[in-house]
């Protein structure tokens, strides 16, 4: 990650479970419009990168998922970051981050290929 720039906002971190329940039903929301409405998701995703001061979001593609699934490929720390919060939306946060890494790599790129427009 490269330093901050001062003029960019702090990220608050949420508090409570619930603030945390807003933040993933945000994400959600614009994850649908990835495929309702790509040029808002795109721009979202843009203010977002800024934001979290990171250069690329990663989402894995469907590709990728596929390979993990199958067992040809793992997934990149970021890859796998993204992948649990992402599974966590898709299953209605009645997953921990834990249980979700215990039922392993395959498991997790399958909930996202599962639970996403294809």
């Amino acid at each position: 990650m490269k330093p901050r720039d001062d003029a960019t906002p702090e990220v608050p971190i949420p508090a409570t479970h619930a603030a945390q329940q807003v933040a993933y039903a945000w994400q959600a929301a614009a994850r649908d419009l990835r495929f309702s409405h790509p040029e808002l998701h795109a721009q979202l995703t843009e203010r977002v990168r800024k934001l979290l001061d990171v250069e690329v979001l990663v989402a894995p593609s469907r590709e990728i998922l596929q390979a993990v699934v199958e067992g040809t490929r793992t997934l990149t720390h970021e890859e796998r970051e993204w992948c649990v919060n992402e599974a966590m939306v898709l299953t209605g946060f009645l997953k921990t981050p834990v249980e979700l890494l215990q039922s392993g790599e395959p498991a997790l790129a399958r909930i996202i290929l599962d639970g996403s427009p294809g």
